[in-house]
């Protein structure tokens, strides 16, 4: 492989680590910005891997109740991971404007 290529290769796998750095900061920048309440539900529920019946009766509530707050939760990060996305976007171009 020339040297060219190999460089190229090599950028893009630290592009590649970098995005997904970025990714998960942007994750938990938003994970933090949950109501407590909330926030508990998606860690049970995404790294406890638990039932909302499991969550719901570890923490004193519903099953229908754990349910909710998770929609509620997994309806605010998208908004504000959207909110982050366009904002890189918005950067990077300004970035790349820059460069020329």
């Amino acid at each position: 492989m020339p040297l060219g290529e190999i460089a190229a290769h090599v950028a893009a796998q630290v592009d590649n680590s970098q995005a997904a750095n970025e990714q998960r900061e942007e994750l938990e920048a938003s994970l933090r910005t949950l109501p407590e309440n909330q926030r508990e539900v998606v860690v049970l529920k995404v790294d406890g891997e638990l039932t909302f019946e499991q969550i719901g009766a570890a923490l004193g509530i519903s099953a229908n109740t754990a349910a909710s707050r998770y929609r509620y939760a997994l309806e605010r990060l998208r908004t504000s991971l959207s909110d982050s996305r366009t904002e890189l976007e918005r950067r990077a171009k300004e970035h790349d404007h820059e460069r020329r």
